[in-house]
């Protein structure tokens, strides 16, 4: 299975996940990571983790590693994966993009509870949804919670990728039913022509 994380690389979005998913035993010789994104030139921790990325794509052959995320990237990534990683903190990610481009595409998401992914996906049916769901804002530099959530998150991540991981090894229909659901399901709530009609009338003549 190829999963990809392709974004910008800031602590929010948790790209040490990837990280640890690299040097996961039961994942090993499973899972394929394909990660790109690149952090803001100020952002030390963001630079200090892309670092780290690269280091673990030099060592490990698992995990593949390239230091920015255009356009091109974006195409084969978002096209040619079988599921893409999508995990911020809760509360943090404002929408989201990169799950509605994959679901496009066919590509079904493993996305924690936030952003746009609330909206679009349904567990189980067109993707998957791991970890908490909170109603209330945590400050993830100072909250000491945030460690505790992150943990339990990031198991609960592990479980539903080992879940989407045996329905693609093992029931391969089933899984590629997930995926035209995806399809489906994601590319209509996705459409401008959606969001103009629901929001912006004026703007269709209707």
């Amino acid at each position: 299975m190829i999963a990809s994380w392709t974004r910008r690389i800031v602590r929010y979005k948790r790209p040490y996940y990837v990280e640890r998913l690299a040097q996961e035993e039961s994942l090993r010789d499973r899972v394929f990571l394909l990660v790109a994104g690149k952090p803001h030139i100020q952002d030390e921790w963001g630079r200090s983790q892309a670092e780290r990325l690269a280091k673990l794509s030099r060592e490990l052959n698992n995990i593949a590693f390239h230091p920015s995320y255009d356009v091109e990237i974006a195409r084969y990534s978002l096209t040619g994966a079988d599921i893409l990683l999508f995990t911020p903190f809760p509360g943090w990610e404002a929408s989201g993009t990169s799950q509605m481009k994959a679901g496009a595409n066919g590509v079904p998401v493993l996305s924690s509870r936030d952003g746009a992914s609330l909206e679009l996906v349904e567990d189980g049916v067109n993707g998957w949804l791991f970890g908490s769901q909170l109603e209330e804002f945590i400050d993830i530099e100072h909250d000491e919670r945030a460690l505790k959530i992150d943990e339990e998150d990031y198991k609960d991540l592990v479980k539903k990728l080992e879940l989407a991981l045996d329905m693609y090894e093992n029931r391969r229909e089933e899984y590629m039913e997930v995926a035209y659901n995806a399809y489906k399901s994601i590319t209509p709530k996705a459409d401008i022509r959606r969001l103009l009609k629901e929001y912006y009338p004026e703007f269709l003549g209707s």
